[in-house]
């Protein structure tokens, strides 16, 4: 078990993050820059910081796996969805689910950011419609040197927000441009401090019509599942050691995320 102050493992998360941002950034041309594998990539990262968690001076101790889907596939419901069991005491134990939608930052030929340009009104009232629990996840780049420069400097970061936040910013004629996109991550935190809440409980969507309907729906092949799935169990009581429920997994869908090596993995820099 991984022993952490749990504001020490959303620094560490945040750079290991980065890290695979950084690397995705640097191998753009080939075709690295891309929400799916970068998700995939940075979950295993955080990953390789433990799987099962005590942070200190909380009485919470977490185990969590993550999947990915087997093929490729198109999502209008969160690049990953998360199912997380929350244990109160012997007897009362919450299940409660939160998605969550990937977008990248769109770079022109010199590689600066020119805004996120691929949100869609009607794709996001879909995603909201399976619960209200959903949030945006930005892979940001924001330039850090004047374009002047011949090799410009840039950063990178993982942000996330509600989807109501960007749906309600997107409604009627008031809809935000690309240039104006790139203030998104600001309405934002990092998602590094949005895991960390998942996996304290937080954020959820713990209605039991919204869980049995997550469950359901990735349940069977079709052409919109998520394209990574993420289980965990968090105890609250420190007599109780956490266990994975792993039946809702379908392994001919999906297999862990471990067992991917992705084109950029974060094993593979050059950094």
């Amino acid at each position: 078990m991984t022993e952490l102050n749990k504001n020490d493992w959303i620094i560490e998360a945040d750079n290991s993050i980065k890290n695979v941002l950084a690397n995705a950034l640097q191998n753009v041309k080939n075709g690295s820059w891309d929400e799916n594998q970068i998700t995939t990539n940075a979950l295993n990262a955080i990953g390789r910081l433990g799987k099962n968690l005590k942070w200190e001076s909380q009485n919470q101790s977490t185990v969590w796996e993550s999947y990915k889907q087997k093929g490729k596939a198109e999502t209008d419901s969160g690049d990953v969805l998360f199912f997380i069991n929350v244990i109160l005491s012997n007897e009362v134990t919450l299940e409660g689910v939160i998605y969550y939608e990937a977008k990248k930052m769109y770079l022109n030929e010199r590689l600066e950011p020119t805004g996120y340009s691929a949100f869609d009104y009607n794709q996001l009232h879909r995603i909201l419609w399976h619960s209200n629990y959903t949030n945006i996840l930005l892979y940001d780049v924001s330039l850090t040197s004047s374009t002047n420069d011949e090799c410009p400097a840039r950063s990178v970061g993982s942000f996330a927000l509600p989807a109501h936040f960007v749906y309600s910013l997107q409604d009627g004629s008031s809809r935000f441009n690309s240039q104006q996109s790139k203030e998104l991550p600001g309405l934002g935190k990092p998602w590094a401090n949005f895991l960390a809440d998942n996996f304290s409980g937080f954020g959820l969507d713990y209605h039991p019509e919204i869980v049995e309907f997550a469950k359901r729906y990735i349940s069977t092949k079709h052409p919109l599942l998520p394209e990574n799935i993420v289980i965990a169990t968090t105890s609250k009581t420190p007599e109780i050691e956490p266990e994975l429920d792993r039946r809702i997994i379908n392994s001919d869908l999906y297999i862990p995320s471990s067992e991917y090596v992705g084109r950029d993995d974060i094993h593979h820099t050059d950094n």
